[in-house]
């Protein structure tokens, strides 16, 4: 064989072939992920709007005072203690071979004993409130001292017990504390406080008696209203 025969010919170099891109307008295609694509949306589901309950808390009872009354009643106590101390010293007076005189009601021995009566049966009254009549009872012990003592110490002082040595003045203090006028007017001013103190605790008892009627028809009704809001609550 020739030389020409045996030589095998030069292949030619092969170009490598392009990437086929896919044709943007080229529909989609069918199956399963195409339709999962032009699939529409679902509509979102709203969501259920909050429900609010208004309940309506009842308003708590005011505690009923026995003060403002106990002190009228203590005020007419006090014009009962005058004219009963102006009968006291009227009868001593007479015992004492002396007259008595509308005059005589106009001068401290007799309208101080009135004003410590007076002062003491509205503190009284303050500080017992819806007491009960023991804490009258009690108290007019307190009343008494407070006339007796203190119409003591204002008659030592008109008499100018500050200008007196300690022994003219502790003679001075047992004539005042011995007057039959300064005893009466304690013994009195006890007495009439503890009746007027049976006015205002039976006043005060009647009190006590609704304002706990009243706290115990507010806790059942607030209760109620509880339980009405739970159980709306519940069904939210």
């Amino acid at each position: 064989m020739s030389d020409e025969n045996s030589q095998e010919p030069n292949p030619e170099p092969i170009e490598p072939a392009e990437p086929v891109l896919p044709d943007v307008d080229q529909p989609p295609a069918e199956g399963p992920v195409a339709e999962a694509e032009g699939a529409p949306d679902e509509e979102p589901v709203p969501a259920e709007p909050v429900r609010t309950y208004y309940i309506e808390v009842p308003v708590p009872p005011r505690k009923r005072g026995n003060r403002g009354v106990g002190s009228i009643v203590a005020v007419l106590a006090a014009v009962v203690f005058a004219l009963l101390y102006a009968l006291a010293v009227a009868i001593i007076r007479s015992v004492q071979g002396a007259g008595f005189t509308a005059d005589l009601l106009l001068l401290p021995p007799y309208y101080v004993p009135v004003l410590f009566f007076l002062a003491a049966a509205v503190v009284l009254v303050l500080i017992v409130n819806r007491g009960g009549w023991w804490a009258h009872i009690l108290g007019s012990l307190v009343v008494g001292l407070v006339v007796y003592f203190g119409t003591t110490g204002v008659a030592l002082l008109v008499d100018g017990v500050v200008l007196m040595t300690p022994d003219e003045a502790a003679v001075a203090f047992g004539i005042e504390l011995s007057s039959p006028y300064v005893i009466a007017a304690a013994l009195i001013a006890r007495e009439v406080a503890v009746w007027a103190g049976l006015l205002i605790s039976r006043r005060g008892r009647r009190l006590t008696l609704r304002n706990t009627e009243e706290r115990a028809a507010f806790d059942l009704e607030l209760a109620r209203k509880r339980a009405e809001y739970e159980r709306g609550s519940a069904d939210a």
